[in-house]
């Protein structure tokens, strides 16, 4: 064992956290949370408080939010297979020719499943909210834009 003349450290379990920041005007920091386990179904609101100003913010959770390299275990602790440790997979694929790799396909969301969920959350809008709200959303946002533009010009 070398000794490096630091103290053994500590670990704890990976576990995927969603960044988000502070809806406090004064605070604005960013900041980030771990996703509960086993995971919200899409469009719960979550709660979590901010670290630097202790304001209770709300976050409405969506799939598309957790991080893909992440490796989100659902299940964890002794009763689990190899004792609740996490095993990664490689990202080849064994065949009859040895290892190959996996297909690199583009990735196509839907009008009911988008990849992309950080948009409605901007616009305060729901993934399954339909076109028309979407579009005032969209247009309330972009006259408060418009305004906060203004604003920072008169300053």
């Amino acid at each position: 064992m070398m000794n490096t003349g630091y103290p053994i450290l500590p670990s704890r379990p990976i576990q995927p956290h969603i960044a988000t920041i502070c809806s406090n005007k004064r605070c604005n920091v960013p900041l980030e949370f771990p996703v509960p386990n086993p995971p919200p179904r899409p469009g719960t609101l979550l709660q979590t408080r901010c670290f630097a100003c202790q304001n209770v913010l709300t976050h409405a959770f969506y799939p598309g939010q957790i991080p893909p390299s992440s490796n989100f275990v659902k299940e964890s602790g002794p009763g689990t297979p190899n004792g609740g440790h996490k095993t990664t997979q490689s990202s080849s694929s064994t065949g009859p020719g040895g290892p190959q790799p996996q297909k690199k396909g583009r990735k196509i969301g839907t009008q009911e499943r988008p990849l992309e969920t950080g948009y409605y959350d901007i616009l305060g809008v729901p993934v399954n909210a339909a076109t028309d709200d979407i579009k005032k959303a969209y247009s309330m946002f972009l006259r408060c834009l418009v305004v906060l533009v203004d604003l920072l010009r008169v300053n």
